[in-house]
């Protein structure tokens, strides 16, 4: 028998750990448990074709979503988008730096939208607005605070 490298050990255990799980994909909607995607992940399609684009996640199963910027859409026109889909937007995601410069307007628009939640998904400034880079410790703690 022949020695089998760990990467080849990996990719054979993932592939094999894949193909088991695929026959229970199918729908992704489960009984009680509605199974939701971040917009984020179809950036790139969206803005050639919001509807189309909505409608084929909806297709694939989701019936919720998380928004992940709001295409220069009104919030009336971002949900007739949705509903026309048969999607549900529960949540959004926004850098620190527009939460704290634009929050009263994000908050109207989540309202006007019927989202549930709404969360910082990354700090995205310095404590010097100078720096440039990744956040240090410093920057982490001025934010926390």
């Amino acid at each position: 028998m022949g020695s089998t490298s760990r990467r080849s050990f990996l990719k054979t255990a993932g592939a094999v750990a894949a193909a088991a799980y695929l026959p229970q994909m199918g729908n992704a909607s489960r009984p009680g448990m509605p199974i939701g995607t971040q917009l984020y992940s179809v950036r790139g399609i969206l803005p050639k074709d919001f509807d189309g684009t909505l409608h084929q996640v909806h297709d694939a199963g989701y019936c919720v979503v998380e928004a992940a910027g709001y295409f220069n859409k009104t919030p009336a026109e971002w949900k007739h988008s949705m509903d026309a889909a048969g999607l549900r937007c529960i949540s959004t995601h926004h850098v620190l730096a527009d939460l704290k410069t634009k929050l009263s307007e994000l908050i109207d628009y989540a309202h006007g939208i019927g989202l549930e939640y709404m969360i910082c998904s990354w700090m995205g400034m310095h404590r010097d607005p100078a720096k440039k880079g990744e956040p240090a410790l410093d920057d982490w703690r001025w934010a926390a605070d």
